[in-house]
């Protein structure tokens, strides 16, 4: 994997850490103020904050369960949507992505839920991807052109049916 992207811009970019050498840090965070309405932070937190708004490639958020990494991941994202950029987060199982999509809800971020339906928290169905797209205009019109499709389909095959050995088809 990293041998097929280190002859990118971006794969250079970051094979230079993937491969061991220590990450860069600028000496200031990232311009711009923190959004409003930020959660109170501990003081391990906001460090870890503030590396995350200094990273140059990038930052590992690492600590043992109840110590507020859902907080700071919360927290960096916030500042990255504030700044306009676009975030992708992922988490290894659903549960934990469905835990940070609840916990960037609460704080104002709005998102898209990307998963099967069947294995998002009741609660984030409105923010999958699939009610995003059913509930879009252009869907009701794709719907029914696909509900079209399926007659004209029908109506070709009783056709068949009803023609005989020796019948033109229609």
């Amino acid at each position: 994997g990293l041998r097929r992207v280190e002859g990118t811009a971006e794969g250079r970019r970051w094979h230079r850490v993937l491969a061991g050498e220590p990450p860069r840090f600028a000496g200031r965070p990232r311009p711009g103020p923190p959004p409003a309405g930020a959660a109170p932070l501990n003081a391990e937190q906001a460090r870890a904050v503030d590396l995350a708004e200094r990273a140059e490639d990038l930052v590992l958020v690492h600590g043992p369960p109840g110590t507020g990494k859902t907080t700071v991941l919360v927290e960096i994202i916030r500042r990255a949507v504030a700044r306009g950029e676009r975030v992708l987060a992922c988490a290894p199982s659903n549960l934990a992505v469905d835990n940070l999509m609840e916990r960037l809800l609460a704080a104002g971020v709005d998102g898209v839920r990307v998963g099967h339906p069947a294995r998002v928290l009741e609660a984030l169905h409105a923010h999958t991807l699939e009610a995003r797209a059913g509930a879009h205009e252009a869907s009701a019109i794709a719907e029914g052109l696909v509900e079209e499709a399926l007659d004209l389909r029908r109506g070709a095959r009783k056709r068949k049916a009803r023609r005989g050995p020796g019948r033109f088809s229609e």
